[in-house]
């Protein structure tokens, strides 16, 4: 399943009764195992390292900014603070 499709997904789930949460659970469940008889079977197919590989890219997203900005992102409503001293 895409995560477009799995986004879709989520968004239709807002307004289900039980049993449409019933049939979709169901729906998930039959698209994550994919014909495998259980999600042991399923796990046991996946590369590990093609998933360090893909953290590790991820990872570098969040680098863009240096470490000593993390303070700045954590001080209650900055962008108005800031207005205030320009």
């Amino acid at each position: 399943m895409t995560p477009a499709k799995f986004s879709k997904l989520l968004k239709q789930m807002k307004h289900l009764t039980d049993k449409q949460f019933q049939e979709l659970q169901k729906r998930l469940s039959q698209d994550i195992v994919e014909g495998k008889k259980t999600l042991a079977e399923r796990f046991a197919e996946i590369d590990i390292q093609q998933v360090r590989k893909e953290e590790k890219e991820n990872e570098r997203r969040w680098w863009k900014y240096p470490k000593r900005m993390c303070k700045l992102f954590k001080i209650p409503h900055l962008p108005q603070k800031m207005l205030k001293i320009a």
